[in-house]
């Protein structure tokens, strides 16, 4: 009798610790969808890649920060097709926007994702090579143009996802 009460115990303390699991899961789900529920609005879908334009304005550095916590990064634009289709469905064309591309190593232009160095440079007139003290990219106003920029001023900004839902 008192080794099944021992083995009652046990499958009771299994059970236990399967439903505070249960819980912890369920809660993480809750949290998940609502994070989706919030991201997934304002997301804008081309060629297989998700793309945010953000509301508030912040610094490059922060902007950063920010599309990483949405599960992204400043956007990584490659070709023309894709920058001005970036360009077109701005929410506020006369507004900056902040992208992914820096050049720290001035003079290197590379993106903040994945530290490539970038190929297609559409650089507003007079803007490209501004010195060391600007080292961020920004689109500029209503074109399909960028220019660098100092990192400190606050700007909207672009983030990019490999996978849409």
């Amino acid at each position: 009798m008192k080794s099944l009460e021992e083995e009652f115990k046990k499958i009771k303390s299994k059970l236990d610790i399967i439903g505070k699991k249960i819980k912890t899961l369920n809660s993480d789900f809750t949290s998940l969808g609502k994070f989706f529920k919030i991201s997934e609005r304002n997301w804008y879908k081309f060629k297989g890649h998700c793309y945010y334009y953000s509301t508030n304005l912040t610094d490059w550095f922060t902007a950063e920060n920010n599309c990483r916590k949405i599960g992204g990064y400043l956007v990584k634009i490659n070709e023309k097709a894709e920058n001005e289709a970036l360009s077109t469905n701005r929410p506020l064309k006369k507004e900056h926007y902040w992208i992914g591309l820096t050049d720290l190593t001035e003079g290197q232009y590379r993106w903040i994702h994945d530290q490539t160095k970038a190929t297609y440079l559409p650089w507003y007139s007079g803007y490209g090579a501004l010195g060391t003290k600007h080292n961020c990219v920004m689109f500029h106003r209503q074109l399909a143009q960028w220019a660098d920029y100092l990192c400190e001023y606050k700007w909207r900004y672009i983030c990019e996802r490999n996978h849409c839902f």
